[in-house]
């Protein structure tokens, strides 16, 4: 059934099997790190994420790929913020394991920090991306939905010693002399919470301090380390985000390099069943389709879907 839609295509399908063991799968590598982890002692990791908007569900999230505008150092693109909808926000969300191939606590973490651009200063807009983490359950806990623990924000406009010229790369930091984040706890439910003010706690202060639960923070497992917009207000706001960079104090580093969707494949594409995306462009492996359908679909007549070994569930 396959050679029948490829005859019409005049494409050639290669099963990459055999002669393809040199490749490997970082779906299967990191499942393979994180399978010895345990039996480790920690050691200090280096990881070096290049996120696109297919990535962390593209447009459904609000998010559009900026090419050519990057925050220095972290080259070539960056994700701009794109809802156009009342109440609708763009945001994303990355876990420890994938950051660190571990579970990691708050007291954990030494430093964090993140570039934006926005089209105005925060005086005359106060409107950017937020650095928020969220924790996971945990007995005790306030929190009104049940998937997370606490909710740990911080605003740009709220930091200390504000310097943010308009239409500039503008860095924000837990340690910087200027651009330094405070950071407000807005967990759903509990009397108490905030969405921020100019007096809230360093990072250094928050973490040794009490969750709105009545529990010391520092002991509380990270959910997810998120950027995002405000719903309240994300609505039109176009502005960009790029090059975050979190380090543990056993000096693990983790830095996220936001990149534009790269273009679609048409020459040659790749479906990968077990690492692959069908919102991915497919021109490489790192960057493929996940599905053998979605590869035919993409490439150009005359042209070859390379399919990485896998079960593929797909009906011609």
């Amino acid at each position: 059934m396959w050679g029948r839609r490829l005859a019409t295509w005049a494409t050639s399908v290669v099963l990459l099997g055999g002669c393809a063991e040199g490749v490997t799968n970082p779906a299967d590598a990191r499942a393979k790190v994180l399978e010895g982890a345990s039996s480790l002692a920690v050691s200090a990791t280096t990881v070096n994420l290049v996120v696109r908007p297919s990535d962390q569900g593209g447009a459904a999230n609000n998010l559009v790929g900026v090419s050519l505008d990057a925050a220095p150092a972290y080259a070539a693109g960056s994700i701009g913020a794109n809802a156009t909808v009342a109440g609708a926000k763009s945001e994303m969300y990355f876990t420890p394991t994938t950051l660190f191939t571990r579970d990691v606590t708050l007291s954990e973490v030494k430093s964090l920090s993140y570039w934006t651009k926005t089209g105005a200063t925060h005086a005359a807009d106060p409107r950017d991306w937020a650095l928020v983490i969220y924790t996971k359950p945990y007995a005790g806990d306030v929190s009104t939905p049940s998937w997370y623990g606490d909710r740990i924000g911080s605003e740009p406009y709220f930091s200390a010693g504000i310097n943010d010229p308009a239409n500039t790369w503008n860095e924000w930091s837990t340690g910087g002399a200027t651009n330094t984040l405070r950071f407000f706890e807005s967990t759903t439910g509990p009397p108490g919470a905030t969405f921020g003010s100019y007096t809230d706690s360093t990072w250094a202060q928050l973490i040794g301090g009490y969750a709105l639960s009545g529990a010391l923070y520092a002991s509380h497992e990270v959910l997810f380390f998120s950027v995002q917009t405000g719903s309240a207000w994300a609505n039109g706001f176009t502005g960009q985000v790029d090059g975050v960079r979190i380090e543990l104090f056993d000096g693990s580093v983790a830095t996220i390099n936001f990149e534009p969707n790269l273009p679609p494949c048409t020459t040659t594409c790749y479906a990968d069943a077990a690492g692959g995306n069908d919102a991915n462009g497919g021109t490489s492996i790192a960057d493929a389709k996940q599905t053998i359908q979605a590869a035919l679909n993409a490439v150009s007549a005359g042209g070859h879907v390379r399919v990485l070994p896998g079960t593929y569930n797909e009906v011609a």
